[in-house]
């Protein structure tokens, strides 16, 4: 089995540029554009069907109609979002909506990302006539083997696959980067556990990316993986990312005997860091750290 220690999601800022009060979707009464710079996109090529990150702190406009607002559904079920076109319906996955205060976190699948031109969509709101969740685990692509949002004690996982994650002893966390997360504490103690994926019991390329934070700085402090006296077959096709040395070094190991490429970073604490680990290095798995 595999251990994730950490919040895994996918990020991407977004800007919400104006309010409009006609919709070319005929039940709906409003639309805001949302519109992607080119410049966050990270990489040289297009981004292709990416779930994106909405995440709107508050916004008068979306608090529910008793609430002075235009959203008619106390859930926010009557939010949804379209292509340029302003009719096309995109997938996506709400995670938290508040009546009161108009906070909206969703993700969206959006088509394309350019890294070239500025991209545009649009947020559908205001149908009494929305009454069922819209969201969709479409929202995550066939290539993901696993979304775990992990806020507020859901293990579930949030992509088609449905590698669905047992808690071993971590606690709640009310506040993380996004919306809740997870809480760590002592050596290989706690963890999260999901089944493996991919075939051969885990085995081939992939990807991980996380976000997380390490408040004390101790010896074999881990984000993600195995102790590293764990060794044998059985671990395999584990991969670690941890604080291994007590000085906040980040460290990154692949397969049965962990072996580690040093120094990847040098981690302060009280700080999230986005992490991702990919496969194009040909002896394993090479980093990228966002602070």
């Amino acid at each position: 089995m595999n251990f994730f220690k950490g919040v895994l999601l996918f990020v991407l800022s977004v800007f919400v540029l104006e309010l409009s009060s006609q919709s070319a979707v005929c039940s709906y009464k409003y639309r805001k554009r949302i519109t992607f710079n080119p410049g966050q996109v990270n990489g040289s090529n297009d981004l292709v069907d990416f779930p994106v990150l909405i995440n709107i702190a508050s916004d008068n406009d979306l608090r529910t109609v008793a609430n002075t607002g235009h959203v008619e559904n106390a859930n926010g079920y009557d939010i949804i979002f379209t292509t340029d076109d302003g009719v096309t319906q995109l997938a996506h996955q709400l995670q938290e909506y508040t009546a009161t205060t108009g906070e909206l976190i969703t993700w969206v699948r959006v088509p394309i990302l350019s890294t070239t031109y500025s991209t545009t969509i649009y947020m559908y709101y205001g149908n009494s006539a929305a009454t069922a969740d819209q969201s969709t685990k479409n929202t995550w692509k066939t290539s993901y083997k696993g979304v775990w949002h992990l806020d507020n004690n859901v293990f579930s996982d949030a992509s088609l696959t449905g590698n669905n994650a047992t808690n071993g002893g971590s606690t709640n966390l009310g506040t993380a980067k996004i919306i809740g997360g997870r809480a760590f504490s002592g050596a290989g103690t706690n963890y999260v556990q999901v089944p493996l994926v991919g075939a051969n019991g885990g085995s081939g390329n992939g990807s991980i990316t996380l976000w997380g934070m390490v408040n004390t700085v101790v010896a074999s402090t881990y984000f993600f993986g195995e102790s590293t006296t764990q060794t044998g077959a059985g671990y395999a096709n584990r991969v670690q990312i941890y604080v291994g040395d007590g000085a906040g070094n980040l460290y990154l190991g692949l397969g049965g005997n962990h072996t580690l490429q040093t120094n990847v970073q040098l981690l302060s604490t009280a700080t999230w860091y986005h992490i991702f680990a990919g496969p194009p290095a040909a002896r394993g798995w090479a980093p990228i750290l966002f602070s």
